[in-house]
Protein backbone atom coordinates (compact mmCIF):
# COMPACT_ATOMS: atom_id res chain seq x y z
CA UNK A 1 0.00 0.00 0.00
CA UNK A 2 1.80 3.01 -1.61
CA UNK A 3 0.98 6.37 -3.01
CA UNK A 4 1.55 10.09 -4.19
CA UNK A 5 -0.34 12.57 -4.44
CA UNK A 6 1.68 15.75 -6.34
CA UNK A 7 0.88 19.19 -7.86
CA UNK A 8 1.15 19.17 -11.18
CA UNK A 9 0.89 22.59 -13.06
CA UNK A 10 -2.69 23.66 -12.00
CA UNK A 11 -4.13 19.47 -11.01
CA UNK A 12 -2.81 17.06 -8.70
CA UNK A 13 -2.13 13.26 -9.91
CA UNK A 14 -2.57 10.87 -7.44
CA UNK A 15 -0.84 7.41 -8.28
CA UNK A 16 -0.88 4.12 -6.04
CA UNK A 17 0.79 1.00 -6.60
CA UNK A 18 -0.70 -2.23 -7.39
CA UNK A 19 0.09 -5.33 -6.10
CA UNK A 20 -1.43 -7.64 -8.86
CA UNK A 21 -1.66 -7.25 -12.45
CA UNK A 22 -4.67 -9.54 -12.08
CA UNK A 23 -7.83 -7.70 -11.97
CA UNK A 24 -9.83 -10.84 -10.68
CA UNK A 25 -7.36 -10.62 -7.72
CA UNK A 26 -9.30 -8.45 -4.57
CA UNK A 27 -6.44 -5.91 -3.46
CA UNK A 28 -7.21 -2.95 -0.62
CA UNK A 29 -8.72 0.33 -1.82
CA UNK A 30 -6.28 2.58 -0.87
CA UNK A 31 -7.94 5.79 -3.16
CA UNK A 32 -11.18 6.50 -4.00
CA UNK A 33 -12.04 9.65 -6.48
CA UNK A 34 -14.97 11.73 -5.27
CA UNK A 35 -17.59 12.28 -7.83
CA UNK A 36 -21.02 13.92 -7.55
CA UNK A 37 -23.46 12.50 -9.92
CA UNK A 38 -26.95 13.37 -10.93
CA UNK A 39 -29.05 12.98 -13.88
CA UNK A 40 -26.30 11.44 -15.99
CA UNK A 41 -24.48 14.80 -14.97
CA UNK A 42 -20.79 13.96 -13.40
CA UNK A 43 -18.87 16.76 -11.18
CA UNK A 44 -15.15 15.61 -10.02
CA UNK A 45 -14.86 16.83 -6.85
CA UNK A 46 -11.56 15.47 -5.27
CA UNK A 47 -9.53 12.53 -4.70
CA UNK A 48 -8.93 10.97 -1.45
CA UNK A 49 -5.87 8.23 -0.95
CA UNK A 50 -4.63 6.59 2.36
CA UNK A 51 -2.12 4.33 4.55
CA UNK A 52 -2.91 2.05 7.43
CA UNK A 53 -5.69 -0.19 8.11
CA UNK A 54 -8.15 -1.32 5.46
CA UNK A 55 -11.49 -0.80 7.32
CA UNK A 56 -10.50 2.52 9.27
CA UNK A 57 -9.35 3.67 5.52
CA UNK A 58 -12.88 3.08 3.99
CA UNK A 59 -14.64 4.76 6.64
CA UNK A 60 -12.36 7.81 6.61
CA UNK A 61 -12.97 7.61 3.00
CA UNK A 62 -16.75 7.30 3.30
CA UNK A 63 -16.57 10.49 5.75
CA UNK A 64 -14.36 12.84 2.87
CA UNK A 65 -16.97 11.65 0.46
CA UNK A 66 -19.94 12.49 2.42
CA UNK A 67 -18.44 16.19 3.09
CA UNK A 68 -18.09 16.89 -0.45
CA UNK A 69 -21.41 15.91 -1.25
CA UNK A 70 -22.78 17.34 1.10
CA UNK A 71 -21.90 20.89 0.57
CA UNK A 72 -22.42 20.06 -3.10
CA UNK A 73 -25.76 18.82 -2.59
CA UNK A 74 -26.57 22.87 -0.74
CA UNK A 75 -24.08 25.04 -2.41
CA UNK A 76 -22.33 23.47 -6.01
CA UNK A 77 -25.49 21.92 -7.04
CA UNK A 78 -26.88 25.69 -7.50
CA UNK A 79 -24.94 26.80 -10.27
CA UNK A 80 -23.11 22.83 -11.04
CA UNK A 81 -19.51 24.47 -9.77
CA UNK A 82 -16.54 23.25 -7.69
CA UNK A 83 -15.63 24.86 -4.22
CA UNK A 84 -14.09 28.39 -3.83
CA UNK A 85 -10.99 28.65 -1.98
CA UNK A 86 -12.30 29.38 1.35
CA UNK A 87 -14.98 26.82 0.62
CA UNK A 88 -12.24 24.07 1.09
CA UNK A 89 -10.96 25.18 4.13
CA UNK A 90 -14.65 25.25 5.69
CA UNK A 91 -14.43 21.48 3.93
CA UNK A 92 -11.42 20.11 4.98
CA UNK A 93 -12.63 21.68 8.72
CA UNK A 94 -15.92 19.81 8.85
CA UNK A 95 -13.95 16.45 7.50
CA UNK A 96 -11.22 17.13 10.58
CA UNK A 97 -14.37 17.45 13.29
CA UNK A 98 -15.35 14.03 11.66
CA UNK A 99 -12.63 11.87 11.30
CA UNK A 100 -11.38 13.36 15.13
CA UNK A 101 -14.56 12.47 16.34
CA UNK A 102 -14.59 8.91 14.42
CA UNK A 103 -10.83 8.21 15.94
CA UNK A 104 -11.74 9.00 19.28
CA UNK A 105 -14.73 6.70 19.38
CA UNK A 106 -11.94 3.94 18.26
CA UNK A 107 -9.55 4.85 21.43
CA UNK A 108 -11.90 4.66 23.50
CA UNK A 109 -12.76 0.86 22.43
CA UNK A 110 -9.06 0.04 22.55
CA UNK A 111 -8.16 0.65 18.58
CA UNK A 112 -5.45 3.16 17.64
CA UNK A 113 -6.29 4.37 14.19
CA UNK A 114 -2.48 4.49 13.00
CA UNK A 115 -4.09 5.90 9.32
CA UNK A 116 -3.20 9.03 7.20
CA UNK A 117 -5.10 10.21 4.49
CA UNK A 118 -4.16 12.74 1.42
CA UNK A 119 -6.72 15.26 -0.03
CA UNK A 120 -6.83 16.08 -3.52
CA UNK A 121 -8.61 18.94 -4.87
CA UNK A 122 -9.04 22.18 -7.26
CA UNK A 123 -10.62 24.91 -6.65
CA UNK A 124 -13.06 26.91 -8.93
CA UNK A 125 -10.68 29.19 -9.96
CA UNK A 126 -8.44 26.06 -10.93
CA UNK A 127 -6.05 26.51 -8.02
CA UNK A 128 -4.46 22.63 -6.25
CA UNK A 129 -4.89 22.09 -2.85
CA UNK A 130 -3.71 19.16 -0.94
CA UNK A 131 -3.93 18.51 2.93
CA UNK A 132 -2.35 15.43 4.93
CA UNK A 133 -4.39 14.35 7.57
CA UNK A 134 -2.21 12.71 10.60
CA UNK A 135 -3.36 9.50 12.79
CA UNK A 136 -5.45 12.38 15.29
CA UNK A 137 -7.48 13.52 12.12
CA UNK A 138 -5.72 16.86 11.85
CA UNK A 139 -4.96 18.59 8.76
CA UNK A 140 -1.58 20.17 7.04
CA UNK A 141 -1.72 21.55 4.05
CA UNK A 142 0.73 20.88 1.40
CA UNK A 143 0.10 22.38 -2.05
CA UNK A 144 2.48 24.96 -1.87
CA UNK A 145 5.17 23.32 0.12
CA UNK A 146 6.31 20.58 -0.47
CA UNK A 147 3.69 20.36 -3.16
CA UNK A 148 3.36 16.57 -2.31
CA UNK A 149 2.18 13.91 0.17
CA UNK A 150 3.65 10.36 0.05
CA UNK A 151 1.70 7.94 2.43
CA UNK A 152 3.43 4.47 2.45
CA UNK A 153 6.28 2.34 4.62
CA UNK A 154 8.76 4.42 5.66
CA UNK A 155 11.56 2.66 3.45
CA UNK A 156 9.49 3.42 0.55
CA UNK A 157 8.73 7.21 1.51
CA UNK A 158 12.18 7.33 2.49
CA UNK A 159 12.98 6.33 -1.03
CA UNK A 160 10.06 8.89 -2.36
CA UNK A 161 11.89 11.84 -0.45
CA UNK A 162 15.37 11.18 -1.82
CA UNK A 163 13.96 11.16 -5.66
CA UNK A 164 12.01 14.35 -5.42
CA UNK A 165 14.72 16.23 -3.45
CA UNK A 166 17.10 14.87 -5.57
CA UNK A 167 15.18 16.05 -8.76
CA UNK A 168 14.93 19.35 -7.55
CA UNK A 169 10.67 19.09 -7.93
CA UNK A 170 8.75 22.42 -6.56
CA UNK A 171 4.81 22.79 -7.70
CA UNK A 172 6.22 26.48 -9.26
CA UNK A 173 7.78 24.39 -11.54
CA UNK A 174 6.08 21.04 -12.37
CA UNK A 175 3.74 22.18 -15.05
CA UNK A 176 6.88 21.54 -17.58
CA UNK A 177 7.55 18.28 -16.14
CA UNK A 178 5.96 14.96 -16.95
CA UNK A 179 4.91 14.22 -13.36
CA UNK A 180 3.31 10.95 -14.49
CA UNK A 181 6.42 9.49 -15.40
CA UNK A 182 8.21 10.66 -12.12
CA UNK A 183 5.64 8.89 -10.29
CA UNK A 184 5.97 5.87 -11.61
CA UNK A 185 9.98 6.39 -11.42
CA UNK A 186 9.25 6.56 -7.69
CA UNK A 187 6.84 3.84 -7.33
CA UNK A 188 9.38 1.73 -8.89
CA UNK A 189 12.24 2.71 -6.67
CA UNK A 190 10.20 2.07 -3.68
CA UNK A 191 9.13 -0.98 -5.13
CA UNK A 192 12.73 -2.52 -4.72
CA UNK A 193 13.79 -1.36 -1.50
CA UNK A 194 10.50 -2.57 -0.05
CA UNK A 195 8.97 -6.06 -1.19
CA UNK A 196 4.94 -4.75 0.02
CA UNK A 197 5.50 -2.27 -2.93
CA UNK A 198 4.34 -3.36 -6.03
CA UNK A 199 6.02 -1.64 -9.30
CA UNK A 200 2.71 -1.99 -11.18
CA UNK A 201 0.51 1.21 -10.64
CA UNK A 202 -2.46 0.45 -9.51
CA UNK A 203 -4.85 4.02 -10.44
CA UNK A 204 -3.29 6.81 -11.40
CA UNK A 205 -5.48 10.11 -11.55
CA UNK A 206 -5.52 13.11 -12.78
CA UNK A 207 -8.04 16.01 -11.44
CA UNK A 208 -6.97 19.25 -13.47
CA UNK A 209 -8.62 22.47 -14.55
CA UNK A 210 -9.41 22.16 -18.07
CA UNK A 211 -8.75 25.55 -19.35
CA UNK A 212 -10.89 25.61 -22.80
CA UNK A 213 -13.87 24.42 -20.65
CA UNK A 214 -13.10 25.97 -17.63
CA UNK A 215 -14.18 23.08 -16.09
CA UNK A 216 -12.47 20.71 -13.43
CA UNK A 217 -12.15 17.59 -14.77
CA UNK A 218 -10.70 13.83 -13.86
CA UNK A 219 -9.36 11.13 -15.97
CA UNK A 220 -7.05 8.06 -15.05
CA UNK A 221 -3.96 7.43 -17.25
CA UNK A 222 -4.56 4.61 -19.57
CA UNK A 223 -3.24 0.98 -20.07
CA UNK A 224 -2.03 1.70 -23.44
CA UNK A 225 0.04 4.61 -22.07
CA UNK A 226 1.00 2.94 -18.72
CA UNK A 227 2.87 0.22 -21.28
CA UNK A 228 4.54 3.04 -22.53
CA UNK A 229 5.68 4.41 -19.12
CA UNK A 230 7.22 1.02 -18.41
CA UNK A 231 9.45 1.89 -21.59
CA UNK A 232 10.13 5.58 -20.19
CA UNK A 233 11.00 3.97 -16.94
CA UNK A 234 13.62 1.84 -18.20
CA UNK A 235 15.25 4.55 -20.53
CA UNK A 236 15.08 7.03 -17.24
CA UNK A 237 16.99 3.90 -15.04
CA UNK A 238 19.72 3.38 -18.18
CA UNK A 239 20.06 7.40 -17.94
CA UNK A 240 21.11 7.46 -14.32
CA UNK A 241 23.30 4.95 -14.49
CA UNK A 242 25.31 5.93 -17.81
CA UNK A 243 25.24 9.61 -16.28
CA UNK A 244 26.82 8.01 -13.07
CA UNK A 245 29.36 6.07 -15.34
CA UNK A 246 30.22 8.98 -17.43
CA UNK A 247 31.67 11.28 -14.25
CA UNK A 248 33.24 8.14 -12.57
CA UNK A 249 35.05 7.24 -16.23
CA UNK A 250 35.75 10.71 -17.18
CA UNK A 251 36.70 11.85 -14.18
CA UNK A 252 36.79 15.42 -11.77
CA UNK A 253 37.86 17.41 -14.30
CA UNK A 254 35.79 16.64 -17.59
CA UNK A 255 32.59 16.14 -15.19
CA UNK A 256 32.00 20.21 -14.98
CA UNK A 257 32.10 19.52 -19.66
CA UNK A 258 29.54 16.74 -19.41
CA UNK A 259 27.29 19.14 -17.32
CA UNK A 260 27.90 21.88 -19.67
CA UNK A 261 26.55 19.37 -22.58
CA UNK A 262 23.62 18.37 -20.51
CA UNK A 263 22.50 21.70 -19.95
CA UNK A 264 23.04 23.23 -23.74
CA UNK A 265 21.11 20.24 -24.29
CA UNK A 266 18.00 21.12 -22.17
CA UNK A 267 17.97 24.61 -23.40
CA UNK A 268 18.54 24.40 -26.93
CA UNK A 269 15.26 21.87 -27.04
CA UNK A 270 12.94 24.65 -26.02
CA UNK A 271 10.27 21.87 -25.95
CA UNK A 272 8.00 20.75 -22.89
CA UNK A 273 8.23 17.04 -22.60
CA UNK A 274 5.30 14.92 -23.69
CA UNK A 275 2.59 14.74 -21.35
CA UNK A 276 0.51 11.60 -20.33
CA UNK A 277 -2.60 13.16 -19.78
Amino acid sequence: MFSISIVWGSGVLVTVDGRSIDPGFPEPRNVKPIIYSEGGKEKPLAIVSGYGDESILSSAFQIVDDVFVEWFDTVGSRSWRNPGDSEVKRIVSQVEERLMERYSGLRNLGVIPNTYLSLATITQDGSPRLYLFNERGLAVPRHSSPGYIVLGSHAGSAIAEAILRLTGYSPGESSTWNIGVLSAFIVMAASEVDPSISPNIGDSILLRLDPSEKEVVMGSIKDHVLLKLRERLERRREAFKTLWKAMETLGDEREERVLRLLRNLIEGSGQRPEETR
